[in-house]
């Protein structure tokens, strides 16, 4: 069992738990003004169940919290481990009819962000330490400078627009949109669709869904690895400058369209498969892409 996996099923738990607790906004609850010193480059864990993350960074050495708990929860506990800080809302033990808490949270800039929710919606900006940003059904989003960018939902969406060097994005129904990004991409459905646009050239990209499809354009690095594998999903990959690369295109009963001259050819005179195999340039990068009955487009943009 992978590390976000683990993480996923523990947050799956929590949501059983809490189940009666609801989502809504916790208008009628308590305003809350906290902060507590941290660590220029410290870690800060972030745990709400319901309602709404807001984490930006900035230059002070310390974390403050301000918002609105929502109606029925216990408390907010704002704690230092060492280089951790921790920001957690408390639910009662059998909680019942639990309104959710809106946070917004400052943190120093460099901190790492771990943020653990249910069904909250969770925002980050201005952040240049690593994101590991973990929910349910609630949409995540992150804008900025991250070092690098975790995010996992189960039916939330999930909304980068980063110049991260790397980045790992699961969902399993949300849609996956991914802008400026660079390097090492890794990015799975089962039937969320994706779109992906690049700022600079793929290191090595990894696709994999059942019905979602990918829409990804970009330019590919000398020695760059991409694999894109699909059920039912449409892949379209849309490739930038000049590039130089091995392509390997196999599908079952899809179609393959190829911007870059050679055609599909049949796999056998009694079955629909496609699969086309050929060189641009001197070669280098490495490109697979399968699918079943999914169609694959390779444009030039």
């Amino acid at each position: 069992m992978t590390r976000t996996t683990s993480r996923l099923t523990a947050l799956i738990v929590v949501a059983l738990v809490v189940v009666t607790a609801g989502a809504a906004s916790g208008q009628d609850g308590k305003a809350i003004e906290r902060s507590l010193a941290a660590a220029s480059d410290g870690t800060v864990t972030i745990k709400n169940v319901a309602g709404s993350i807001s984490v930006e960074g900035w230059s002070e050495a310390k974390v403050s919290v301000t918002g609105m708990l929502g109606e029925g929860t216990e408390r907010l506990d704002l704690t230092n481990e060492g280089r951790r800080t921790i920001v957690e809302v408390v639910l009662p033990r059998h909680a019942r009819h639990v309104e959710g808490s809106d946070l917004v949270i400052r943190v120093p800039r460099g901190s790492r962000i771990e943020i653990e929710a249910v069904s909250a919606t969770v925002e980050v900006g201005d952040v240049t330490g690593a994101l590991d940003l973990h929910a349910i059904s609630g949409d995540i989003s992150a804008r900025g400078a991250a070092r690098e960018v975790t995010a996992q939902t189960v039916s939330g969406m999930i909304e980068i627009a980063a110049t991260t060097a790397k980045l790992t994005a699961e969902s399993v129904s949300g849609d996956i949109t991914v802008e400026g990004v660079r390097g090492d991409i890794e990015v799975s459905t089962v039937s969320g669709d994706v779109a992906l646009k690049t700022s600079g050239a793929i290191d090595r990209l990894r696709f994999n869904s059942v019905s979602g499809e990918l829409d990804c354009s970009g330019a590919l690095s000398p020695k760059a690895t991409l694999k894109a594998e699909s059920h039912s999903g449409d892949i379209t990959l849309t490739l930038g400058g000049k590039p130089e690369g091995d392509f390997s295109i196999t599908t079952f009963s899809g179609e393959i369209e190829n911007a870059f001259g050679p055609r599909g050819k049949r796999t056998s005179r009694y079955a629909p498969g496609r699969e086309l195999e050929f060189t641009l340039g001197d070669g280098g990068a490495r490109v697979e892409v399968t699918t079943f009955s999914g169609d694959v487009f390779l444009l030039e943009r």
